[in-house]
């Protein structure tokens, strides 16, 4: 009853929709990961300066946001 009750009401809906689809494609954070150079990091893994470094720890990260923090707003 709770979760039609979140997907009948238009806002929270797509902005529940609109955090899952950044947490899974849009970038965590930019930021100076080593000294003089930026990185970005996602959830597969950290771009920096031309080069990528796959990360399978990023994806527990991942997780444990959606676990915490997604499930719990929705119920």
């Amino acid at each position: 009853m709770k979760l039609w009750l979140v997907a009948r009401t238009n806002v929270i809906y797509y902005m529940l929709i609109g955090s899952i689809l950044y947490l899974t494609f849009g970038p965590w954070f930019v930021g100076y990961l080593l000294s003089d150079k930026i990185g970005v990091v996602f959830v597969w893994g950290i771009l920096m300066q031309n080069s990528f470094i796959p990360g399978g720890i990023t994806y527990f990260y991942g997780i444990f946001q959606f676990v915490t923090f997604t499930v719990p707003q929705i119920g």
